[in-house]
């Protein structure tokens, strides 16, 4: 194939498993500042940091738009079974974000000029920290969420993320939970309370144990983990 005849091309992607789906990823980090300031997240791009600046709506919203005409070419040249994208969301905490809310109603009426051609499916990775009427605006505006549960967070955000957990459930929203397992012993014991609730509620949840240093567990904790759940 001549590398500069278009024509000649029929797919960006390796050969199609056809029992599985795939789908064209963007990653998109919202914002580094967040609203939580747990000790086993990391400083930087691969977790928060609060001396940055929230970057501006404007520039959001020219991101998005960059964003969505990307995929459109890219979207070209791939099988038409196959013209899915997902969008996933973060931080940071992209919910600590001023504009979150305007910035996801704008995803949704940006979106519809390339409906016709492709499929996009709005996901978020999130602390689910936000406030009710804000929670169900979130809610209209992604198909999918991935919940992170922090042991460190105040007693209101740990209420507020069952309350918004259980609002997901009611309108029957796609999500997972992360329970991020600190095994210092104060708090592994609401991590362990926490998964418990999560078993006794059949919610879909998985534990996660921490990298580095503050992720030192010994026998008694793998035995909770294994044996409980």
């Amino acid at each position: 194939m001549a590398p500069d005849n278009q024509n000649n091309i029929h797919t960006i992607e390796a050969a199609y498993d056809p029992r599985k789906k795939i789908s064209f990823l963007i990653d998109w980090l919202l914002t580094l500042k967040c609203n939580f300031d747990c000790s086993y997240c990391r400083v930087g791009p691969t977790g928060h940091d609060n001396s940055r600046p929230h970057p501006k709506k404007e520039k959001c919203l020219l991101m998005l738009d960059q964003m969505y005409r990307y995929v459109d070419v890219m979207m070209q040249y791939k099988n038409s079974r196959f013209k899915d994208a997902v969008l996933n969301i973060y931080g940071g905490e992209a919910l600590y974000h001023p504009d979150i809310e305007e910035i996801l109603i704008t995803s949704t009426k940006y979106f519809e000029k390339y409906s016709s051609k492709w499929k996009l499916k709005k996901r978020m990775t999130t602390n689910a920290s936000a406030q009710f009427e804000k929670w169900k605006t979130i809610c209209e505006h992604i198909e999918g969420f991935t919940l992170s549960y922090h042991t460190q967070s105040p007693e209101k955000m740990k209420n507020v993320f069952k309350n918004n957990i259980e609002y997901l459930l009611k309108i029957k929203k796609e999500y997972d939970i992360v329970v991020l397992m600190y095994p210092h012993k104060k708090y592994w014991e609401d991590c362990v309370e926490f998964l418990n609730f999560c078993q006794q509620n059949k919610l879909n949840f998985r534990p996660r144990l921490l990298d580095g240093n503050l992720g030192v567990y010994n026998q008694e904790h793998n035995i909770v983990l294994f044996f409980n759940f």
